[in-house]
């Protein structure tokens, strides 16, 4: 790649592992509309413990592979690769996630059309054939489901976003935090007068587990790494109410899951049997806030090492057989 031709985009994708959904979500984002004008960012162990495609990496305009040995957490690894990127754009895209074709092209487009500091993707579900999943995608991304209109956003999908790179490498030391809890960062951007923008046209096809308890236990961890950011610099009065009212946040939400469904256009009787799944995950949520907010983050940035990258065994062979079906 020479000087003037920087990226238009730089894609940063987490791999702590080689996995079958890994490889098909590489290979979508080599066939990209803008592959061209992408710059990929793969972070992992080591090269050999992927072992992608050549024809695929030679897609893109330029390719970088950063090997950073065993992860410390997800945030540092894409902190890393923000710091790597050259691109005037920065998005992420997860292993067990799936864009359109035109996503980067998008982006891009959105990108250029306004005054925007991020622009969000909206969310499909890669494998709603189960309840747990249908439950999970409810749970994490129902309020950024496609369809939705276009419209200035206070948060967006994390790990599902494009900021402008400035905005990203300009934080230091607050970097890692920031990719920690982008909701949160979300918040600091708005304070600053920045503009967030959900692009309804702008797809991707999210996998979801499957089996309920792993998306309990990683909701759990990571609902109490969120309280613990969340709450820096509160006096312990606000986080004990917080801990005091939490009991509550389970069935509001639940509601707020049903409404996000509907809005959605998932059909009432799929969004009435995805409502338990949802609301057993929520409730591991709230603990783990509780906690957060109570002891601060404990161990859960080390535990979401376990049960976020690389989870292969958490998806069936119904849902891999979905995905490749995308």
């Amino acid at each position: 790649m020479t000087e003037n031709q920087q990226p238009g985009i730089s894609v940063i994708m987490v791999c702590a592992k080689r996995t079958r959904h890994g490889r098909i979500a590489l290979s979508r984002l080599a066939r990209q509309t803008a592959a061209r004008q992408m710059e990929l960012i793969l972070i992992v162990p080591s090269r050999k413990a992927i072992s992608p495609k050549e024809e695929d990496l030679r897609r893109f305009l330029n390719c970088r592979i950063l090997e950073i040995g065993a992860f410390r957490s997800e945030a540092d690894a894409k902190a890393r690769g923000v710091m790597a990127a050259s691109g005037k754009l920065i998005a992420f895209c997860e292993d067990h996630c799936f864009p359109a074709h035109d996503w980067a092209e998008t982006y891009m487009r959105r990108h250029a059309e306004g005054d925007w500091g991020v622009v969000g993707a909206t969310i499909c579900n890669a494998n709603p054939s189960t309840a747990a999943s249908r439950g999970c995608f409810l749970v994490f991304y129902g309020p950024f489901a496609h369809p939705r209109p276009a419209e200035e956003a206070e948060v967006l999908p994390s790990n599902n976003s494009a900021y402008r790179a400035e905005l990203l490498q300009g934080l230091g030391e607050r970097l890692k935090g920031a990719m920690a809890s982008e909701s949160i960062f979300h918040a600091e951007l708005r304070r600053q007068g920045k503009h967030l923008c959900q692009a309804p046209e702008c797809r991707a096809w999210h996998m979801q587990p499957s089996r309920i308890w792993p998306a309990m236990t990683e909701y759990f961890f990571s609902s109490r790494l969120y309280a613990m950011r969340r709450a820096g610099g509160w006096k312990p009065a606000r986080r004990w109410a917080y801990v005091l009212l939490s009991p509550a946040l389970p069935l509001l939400r639940t509601w707020r899951a049903l409404r996000d469904g509907r809005a959605a256009g998932m059909p009432l009787g799929l969004t009435l049997s995805s409502l338990p799944s949802a609301f057993a995950i929520l409730c591991a949520g709230t603990a783990g806030e509780c906690l957060g907010y109570a002891l601060g983050a404990g161990n859960a940035e080390r535990m979401l090492m376990r049960y976020g990258p690389g989870r292969e065994g958490v998806y069936s062979e119904n849902d891999l057989a979905a995905v490749a079906r995308l």
